[in-house]
């Protein structure tokens, strides 16, 4: 397309063309020559006129295009801005289902049951709106091997202060190092059990709260009020009052290296409980091996509780070195029980039970799995050379785990008391962002005090992960 001047000067070389003739038959009069001035300049006001409307065009056009919206597709996510960023909506999914498969050996009688297992299934939306609201909210349809549908979550934050995060709803809030590292993320196919048995009774997801956490380049700290859990079975009464704390700190961070401790405190402030005169306020301690094979069986539990108070209190490390890490964490828990007639345990007992783990993990392919210290958890594993027709090999991950939750005490047996240790041997295959496949194979003991009968058994679990 020719520009405007060169539009004009193409008419103007028309124009004297168009008066050679005359030219050539003699010199022209004054009158022809204001002539031709004036059509001059009545095309160049009419080019300056389409100029402007074309400028005025463009503008708007302009205009409406930065006024727009921006779609995005990041590693798989649907992710829609606003213009100002003031906006910033994304959809999320989350498909966990697993296969695996008993072999006990001795001390169990009851048939283990081998089969799938639909871990999870979320659907939902997260960002930020009018830019310092943050929000979440997730429908989780993996219940009962994807039977039913509860609320994963519901919540909103204000980030409008720097560094600061001010939260309210259901939620999954910070507390332990492996409860921190996301479902996504997590090396193995479940979390430790002394981490899931703590997070039950004071965190973890579905959990109504509201609480703040402040986060700095190296450290971030958090305290939190919870209730109960959307998805608990109802017991009619009051729901519980707990309060928790969470601290990490950044020690060491270089180039692909990072060393993190920190530590978890949680107290039941009021305990959960029926309805009625003297009704029991019932806890399970109890988690199951570390799988959820055929959706989970348990073989050790400290008993359902009639609590009166509960505390539990511990550390955790985790260190990075280029495609090596470690993690470790340990936790102690007090357990006072009510002296009433309507308690479970022995009337007035104080137990204490105790849990630890150690984990290592190295990258084959040598990616890097880093510590977060917004979270307080570990990021995931992207591959640097994803699995595709071009050659890529995805990322690769060895890890194993030595996990131990003691739930016996002398002052309380249960059918089902005892020390369980579980090895964890697992495989990652990380084929893309968005897809893994997790194979663990454990070995499981329980040891239990006398009359009970020891107890052990192997167990091979799968994993087919998707997200976005």
């Amino acid at each position: 397309m020719r520009s405007l001047p060169g539009l004009l000067a193409t008419t103007a070389a028309a124009l004297v063309l168009a008066a050679a003739p005359a030219a050539a038959q003699g010199q022209p009069s004054q009158a022809q020559i204001d002539a031709l001035n004036r059509q001059i300049q009545a095309l160049q006001s009419q080019l300056e006129t389409l100029r402007e409307s074309v400028e005025k065009q463009i503008q708007t056009v302009d205009k409406r295009t930065a006024d727009m919206p921006t779609v995005t597709v990041n590693a798989g996510r649907p992710r829609i801005v606003s213009a100002d960023k003031a906006f910033d909506v994304a959809l999320r999914t989350r498909f966990h289902i697993d296969y695996g498969n008993w072999f006990p050996d001795s001390g169990i009688s009851a048939d283990l049951p081998d089969g799938f297992n639909v871990r999870r299934a979320f659907f939902g939306i997260a960002g930020t709106v009018y830019r310092d609201w943050a929000f979440e909210f997730t429908l989780d349809a993996s219940s009962s091997r994807g039977t039913s549908t509860r609320l994963q979550a519901a919540n909103i934050a204000y980030t409008g202060v720097p560094g600061w995060r001010f939260e309210i709803g259901l939620m999954q809030p910070p507390f332990t190092l492996d409860d921190a590292t996301g479902s996504n993320d997590i090396p193995f196919i479940e979390r430790s059990a002394i981490t899931n048995t703590i997070t039950n009774i004071v965190a973890s997801e579905s959990r109504a709260a509201v609480g703040v956490r402040k986060t700095g380049s190296n450290y971030m700290v958090a305290a939190y009020l919870t209730g109960d859990q959307a998805a608990i079975s109802p017991v009619g009464g009051d729901d519980q009052l707990a309060a928790i704390g969470r601290g990490a700190f950044l020690v060491h961070s270089a180039q692909n290296q990072e060393v993190a401790i920190g530590a978890s405190v949680g107290t039941v402030i009021t305990p959960r409980q029926g309805t009625g005169p003297g009704a029991a306020r019932p806890y399970l301690f109890a988690d199951r091996p570390e799988n959820r094979i055929g959706g989970g069986t348990l073989l050790v539990s400290g008993g359902t509780l009639d609590l009166e108070d509960y505390t539990v209190w511990g550390g955790d490390i985790g260190a990075s070195f280029n495609n090596f890490w470690a993690a470790a964490e340990y936790y102690a828990q007090d357990v006072e029980t009510r002296d009433s007639p309507a308690t479970v345990a022995d009337e007035g007992a104080d137990l204490s039970f105790e849990g630890y783990y150690v984990s290592l993990g190295y990258i084959l392919t040598g990616e890097h799995r880093k510590y977060n210290i917004g979270t307080g958890g570990w990021a995931g594993v992207v591959p640097s050379a994803p699995f595709n027709s071009q050659g890529g090999i995805g990322a690769w991950e060895l890890a194993v785990r030595y996990s131990v939750n003691d739930l016996q005490d002398p002052d309380y047996v249960t059918p089902l008391e005892g020390k369980q240790t579980v090895w964890t041997f697992g495989v990652n295959w990380y084929v893309n962002a968005a897809i893994r496949f997790m194979l663990n194979y454990q070995m499981i003991d329980i040891e239990r005090p006398a009359p009970l009968v020891d107890a052990d058994a192997d167990a091979i679990i799968g994993r087919l992960q998707f997200q976005f």
